[in-house]
């Protein structure tokens, strides 16, 4: 999750935390269909904090499409816009008085679990193929995460 807020959407918040900052952090932009809500969720060794843009009582005719925020307009809102720049400013402002030691490494057994033996994809010999599937509509598999469908 830190490579999200160095080459990720999260890279895209202002400022840019991910250069502001002499201690390591991590964090995951999100936002939903249409939208409606945006946030992010982010963490450093010693403080972990979520921001939240949407309304609170989930009206979709205030969703965060073309909507104008503080005098500015957008015609659609993501993560990093407006929960991006409040995630923040809080972390450089608070992340400093709570512990900003380098993240620590996993327990070995998380990363090569007792007993685990990785599989071997199997293979088809010609002649013997599986019908091929058609992809769903439901998004081009490049994992952006923008509540757009596509990711």
């Amino acid at each position: 999750m830190q490579e999200v807020l160095n080459k990720g959407s999260g890279s895209l918040i202002q400022p840019r935390i991910s250069t502001k900052t002499n201690f390591p952090i991590a964090g995951k932009t999100g936002t939903n269909d249409s939208n409606g809500s945006t946030w992010v969720a982010g963490y450093t060794s010693g403080l972990a904090t979520a921001t939240w843009f949407g309304d609170p009582l989930g009206s979709q005719n205030r969703a965060g499409q073309n909507v104008t925020i503080n005098g500015k307009f957008y015609q659609g809102i993501d993560g990093y816009m407006i929960a991006g720049p409040q995630f923040a400013n809080y972390m450089l402002q608070v992340a400093p008085t709570y512990g900003t030691n380098p993240f620590p490494a996993p327990p070995s057994n998380l990363l090569d679990p007792p007993g685990f033996k990785p599989s071997t994809p199997s293979t088809t010999t010609p002649g013997n193929t599986s019908p091929s599937t058609q992809p769903s509509s439901n998004g081009n598999g490049n994992g952006n995460g923008n509540g757009k469908n596509n990711g």
